[in-house]
């Protein structure tokens, strides 16, 4: 039971992981260097949490991370979604993001 335990954690941890990154990977042209980056760049960082913090060192826990970090991803495509819609995706830019923001709470 302890093993299921560490598992189901771990898929909600992946899961919550890949939100910011699908909502990033959502605000990119498809296929760019940004778009492959935001997929990609979560991957170590789940691999070390099932490694060494969960202790799951089975090859048979890899599916359920997948699965786990594609239902992120699409968490996070659909909240972007949801607060931004663009008419076209356009490169994630960090501070045209902020002058977009500081401008809608003005006009609010």
């Amino acid at each position: 039971m302890e093993i299921a335990l560490r598992i189901v954690a771990f898929m909600a941890t992946s899961a919550v992981l890949n939100i910011p990154f699908g909502s990033w990977r959502n605000l990119t042209r498809k296929f760019s260097v940004a778009w492959f980056v935001s997929i990609h760049l979560p991957i170590p960082g789940i691999i070390l949490m099932r490694k060494d913090i969960f202790g799951l060192d089975y090859w048979q826990v890899v599916p359920f991370s997948v699965a786990a970090a594609i239902a992120g991803q699409m968490v996070g495509k659909r909240l972007a979604l949801f607060g931004y819609r663009a008419k076209e995706p356009v490169e994630a830019d960090i501070a045209s993001a902020q002058s977009e923001a500081s401008a809608e709470v003005e006009s609010t």
